[in-house]
């Protein structure tokens, strides 16, 4: 059985400053970083605990050498990901 907790919490914009992100979408692409790029192959991971573990997801993307024909620009772009809502399953 899944149970749904509607019920809202209104946080103080200080409490939503200082609550810590915990999950990390790192992606790699290619193309313009101030404008449009297109996403490496299977390069999509999601990452969780530490920032840290996300940077040097990036940097070793970045660094295993791989170079484009067409001199395209590789780039990595890093999203935090934020718990807005959650699911209750009751057995």
């Amino acid at each position: 059985m899944k149970q749904v907790i509607k019920a809202r919490r209104n946080y103080s914009p200080q409490e939503v400053q200082n609550q810590e992100p915990y999950y990390w979408i790192v992606s790699l692409y290619a193309g313009d970083p101030n404008g449009f790029g297109v996403m490496v192959g299977c390069y999509r991971d999601l990452v969780s605990k530490k920032e840290e573990r996300a940077l040097e997801l990036a940097a070793k993307w970045l660094n295993e050498g791989r170079i484009l024909s067409d001199d395209r620009e590789l780039f990595v772009r890093i999203e935090q990901v934020a718990v807005t809502s959650s699911v209750v399953y009751v057995k």
